[in-house]
């Protein structure tokens, strides 16, 4: 909450003292106006510049992210020069998820302030998913040459070439030195997925082992993207080994269970890239994945909201959307991306858990009882429901109730899986 807090400061304070002199008024009685709640619709916008903006602080304080989107806009409407506030609009959109509307955002910023990192990146991903590639250039060209544009800008160039036809100077791209390996192990992951989606499996098995090897371990991603490789080569006694494997290092997950039973029962396999957008889609969820949570929340959540858009159909990409949305504001929003989730098995029952954890810490309890009741009877196997169950009853001090369901999740499986 404190973070919270400061950023909140840190957000409403220099667009404040600006408007406290054109206003006439100070910036304490300015923050009074902040108190109760919002109204759903934004105030008219004849007299609502001060207003909608201070709104939108209340808005994010409350951690309410659809109202602070909304009075940003209205602010934004009511002075429509201000670049402050269509950089924090932008962001707000983006970060929201509303990213058609961050896009056309985008678009005005990029007029204003065109060396903007994430302005220009969301104009590429938009322009690469329209097939407009020259636009898509345009916006990398003038990506900053920092963390995210340095790894970003020859992952996309190589993509869109490969679209066009040009495979060679695609894998050219991708097979330039760098130093970081970081940077590496995302171009070998690119080579594969072009590999894979033009049919030469050999070398696309090579080169998802090669990144298995870069990791130093087993990750969920890149041992799917393997074991698909294998089963649609023919070669499903490795992709069964592999999947295995997976899960005998990491016993509490279901992630792998529908293609372990796919394998099992030789029913038929596809790739889990398909198309470059599909690809593109999976680059941003990786870059997202693995930044910081704890020092860039927002940077991260911005990525996957793109990945999203690109592939509406990506569990994982909604998965970490929600767990960061339920980290940085309210649970109904973390909700909103677990539902996206639709009838996935795998993912959808680790959304679930997560939305009961979600209701269980925001006094929502009774819900989430229901969800893992649910659960439990679904699956008498599988221990996490009523292990989740009892983790707040003990946190409210229930000790029994926890006590009993933990006995019921061990007694059900004496081997805890979730």
């Amino acid at each position: 909450m404190f973070r919270l807090r400061t950023l909140m400061l840190r957000f409403l304070l220099p667009y404040l003292s600006g408007l406290a002199v054109a206003f006439g008024v100070t910036v304490t009685s300015a923050l009074a106006a902040t108190s109760g709640t919002p109204p759903d619709t934004p105030p008219d916008r004849a007299t609502s510049r001060f207003g909608a903006y201070l709104a939108a602080g209340h808005a994010g304080s409350t951690r309410d992210l659809d109202a602070a989107v909304v009075y940003l806009k209205a602010a934004l409407a009511a002075d429509p020069a201000s670049v402050d506030l269509l950089q924090r609009a932008f962001i707000a959109a983006l970060v929201g998820g509303q990213v058609a509307d961050a896009v056309s955002l985008a678009r005005r910023l990029a007029d204003v302030h065109p060396e903007n990192p994430m302005a220009n990146l969301t104009l590429a991903i938009a322009a690469f998913r329209a097939s407009d590639f020259d636009d898509a250039d345009l916006a990398l060209a003038t990506l900053q040459d920092n963390r995210i544009g340095r790894v970003v800008r020859p992952l996309l160039t190589a993509w869109m070439t490969w679209a066009q036809g040009d495979a060679d100077v695609a894998l050219a791209v991708l097979t330039s030195p760098t130093d970081d390996p970081a940077e590496r192990r995302l171009r070998t992951a690119s080579v594969a997925m072009m590999h894979a989606i033009g049919g030469r499996l050999d070398q696309a098995i090579a080169g998802f082992v090669s990144v298995a090897e870069q990791q130093g371990a087993l990750v969920l991603r890149n041992t799917r993207h393997l074991g698909a490789a294998y089963e649609v080569s023919g070669d499903r006694r490795k992709a069964e080994a592999l999947y295995r494997s997976f899960l005998a290092e990491f016993p509490s997950t279901r992630l792998l269970n529908s293609a372990l039973a796919r394998v099992v029962e030789g029913s038929p396999a596809k790739l889990v890239v398909e198309t470059p957008t599909e690809a593109v889609a999976e680059i941003l969820f990786d870059i997202a994945r693995v930044i910081d949570h704890r020092r860039e929340p927002e940077v991260a959540l911005m990525l996957g909201q793109l990945a999203a858009w690109l592939r509406p159909t990506f569990p994982a990409a909604h998965l970490l959307i929600g767990d960061l949305m339920g980290t940085l504001y309210d649970p109904k929003h973390a909700n909103e991306a677990y539902r996206k989730i639709g009838d996935d098995t795998d993912y959808g029952w680790a959304a679930d858990l997560r939305r009961a954890e979600h209701l269980a810490r925001h006094d929502r309890g009774d819900e989430a009882e229901t969800l893992l009741r649910n659960m439990a009877e679904d699956d008498p196997t599988a221990s996490a429901p009523l292990i989740e169950l009892g983790n707040p009853l003990r946190r409210d001090s229930h000790f029994q109730d926890a006590v009993e369901a933990y006995d019921s999740a061990f007694s059900s499986n004496p081997s805890p899986h979730v």
